[in-house]
């Protein structure tokens, strides 16, 4: 499990990308649906990066958010912000779906 703090980050381009090989969570305290997409990913023993974005949010919240819509692709304010090899899932309904589906095909269950 690696955790990322973004409080010692002062631009954007430091922003940790999404992961290309696992799960990858943007995630802020007080999200009830950041907690669930971690225990989600946790309880599945799923490869997963977090990013805590508190710090970053509370120094340059716009900064963050422009950042954040080049590696979704789009504008999309809502946490978490998840990531599966790279790509946008989208929020912890989005990833339960995917990674439910994901574990169907992945068993045969088709």
């Amino acid at each position: 499990m690696k955790i990322f703090s973004l409080c010692s980050l002062y631009m954007s381009t430091n922003i940790p990308r999404p992961a290309s090989d696992s799960y990858t969570i943007y995630s802020k305290s007080g999200c009830l649906n950041c907690t669930k997409a971690k225990v989600l990913l946790q309880n599945e023993r799923v490869a997963t990066l977090y990013v805590d974005c508190d710090e970053f949010l509370l120094e340059n919240k716009q900064e963050f958010l422009n950042q954040m819509k080049t590696f979704i692709g789009y504008e999309y304010k809502i946490f978490p912000m998840i990531f599966k090899n790279g790509l946008f899932i989208g929020g912890y309904a989005k990833t339960q779906e995917f990674y439910e589906q994901s574990k169907i095909v992945a068993n045969g269950d088709f």
